[in-house]
């Protein structure tokens, strides 16, 4: 048997551990990225959707129905600001006569919240309420 000094054996010992984080450090697995955020609507797209929004309270429907159009498309991300764009959007359809458009701008809204209610207000409007409660009715199918 051959007699190893202490040094010997701990430069050894450091030649392995060498070796050895060397070899595992080649096996090495990619780490798990994570999905990053979706990134934020742009103020554009949300100074689009509270004008939108301003106009409709003004009456000014055909307009408003343009800014809230425009807003989606300018990528609004946030799911509060997908349905309050698209329930606007129901609501001006309805009160156009666009009914089967309103049902989709609904479904777009429980698409994006299945759990969404109108307010009482709301949902007692003659144009929009039977509307809403009739996609809901079909979602639950």
């Amino acid at each position: 048997m051959i007699s190893t000094t202490p040094a010997i054996t701990t430069s050894r010992n450091t030649l392995l551990a060498i070796l050895l984080a060397a070899l595992l450090s080649a096996c090495a697995i990619e780490p798990v990225r994570q999905a990053s955020p979706p990134p934020a609507a742009s103020n554009e797209a949300v100074d689009t959707l509270n004008a939108g929004v301003r106009l409709y309270e003004d009456g000014q429907y055909d307009l408003s129905a343009e800014r809230l159009r425009r807003a989606i498309q300018l990528g609004l991300r946030a799911t509060p600001d997908l349905v309050r764009a698209h329930k606007h959007l129901a609501f001006i359809l309805c009160a156009t006569g666009k009914t089967e458009e309103c049902a989709d701008s609904f479904r777009a809204v429980l698409k994006l919240d299945p759990g969404f209610q109108l307010s009482k207000a709301e949902a007692g409007h003659p144009m929009w309420g039977p509307v809403f409660v009739s996609v809901r009715k079909e979602r639950g199918r």
